[in-house]
């Protein structure tokens, strides 16, 4: 089940062998976070759009038992365009549960 009002969007769900989970999400005009709730996890994706095409983001995630991070990272993008056809997104990002940087590529046709 879910709802969406102003920039708000939230939903619940269930499963026939218990497990359950809810998310919601905010956005507003730059900035964009997505919370989600589970029985055995919680974790939260947040991006904040800067001028000049980059963005900023954090994900992150903990078990419910032990509240053990399984995902720490944060860094920065920026998109680009090679023409009409060819765009996408170039990044660095520090993992924390790899204690490493991270480079990325993404390219859409």
């Amino acid at each position: 089940a879910g709802v969406s009002f102003a920039g708000l969007k939230a939903s619940v769900w269930h499963r026939t062998d218990s497990l359950w989970g809810t998310s919601v999400t905010y956005e507003h005009d730059r900035f964009k976070t997505i919370l989600v709730v589970r029985d055995d996890l919680l974790a939260c994706v947040t991006t904040v759009n800067l001028p000049n095409k980059y963005i900023l983001y954090t994900d992150a995630g903990v078990t419910t038992d032990t509240y053990t991070v399984v995902r720490a990272e944060a860094g920065i993008l920026r998109t680009f365009e090679a023409n009409k056809y060819v765009k996408g997104l170039v990044g660095l990002g520090y993992a924390h549960e790899l204690r490493s940087v991270r480079g990325y590529i993404f390219v859409t046709l």
